[in-house]
């Protein structure tokens, strides 16, 4: 949970300091950690149990990787979220992707987040703590 209040707070620095692509990396891993919250309590409400899914909370390196989009995947087929949000998920993390990989391809200006998604982004980082 440290790490998940910790993203949530740099989150709000990169709003602050209109971070464009420090915010897309952030945004991304809070989503990622809330769903992967959200599929251990289903699990645990499946189960009627206090089970701990270990292989969506830690990944060491011998450990198989959990991908954001198995993520996505798997929340909607559990319920977490609809197929709809799962989908729109998908086609994110791929624009997420072109942009943490060719940064320099963007123009200056481009990396500098909109006022108007600062101000989205800073109410809902706020109220995500």
């Amino acid at each position: 949970m440290d790490g998940f209040v910790g993203a949530a707070q740099l989150l709000q620095r990169a709003v602050r300091n209109g971070l464009f692509v420090e915010y897309i990396c952030l945004a991304a891993s809070i989503i990622d950690g809330a769903l992967r919250m959200g599929l251990i309590l289903q699990h645990q409400l499946n189960t009627r149990s206090s089970e701990l899914l270990e292989e969506l909370l830690l990944q060491t390196e011998v450990d198989p990787i959990v991908s954001e989009r198995e993520i996505y995947r798997r929340a909607a087929q559990e319920d977490v979220i609809d197929s709809s949000l799962s989908r729109k998920l998908e086609e994110l993390y791929s624009k997420r992707n072109r942009v943490v990989h060719r940064p320099r391809k963007l123009l200056p200006s481009a990396l500098a987040l909109p006022t108007d998604a600062r101000v989205l982004a800073g109410r809902r980082a706020t109220s995500a703590l």
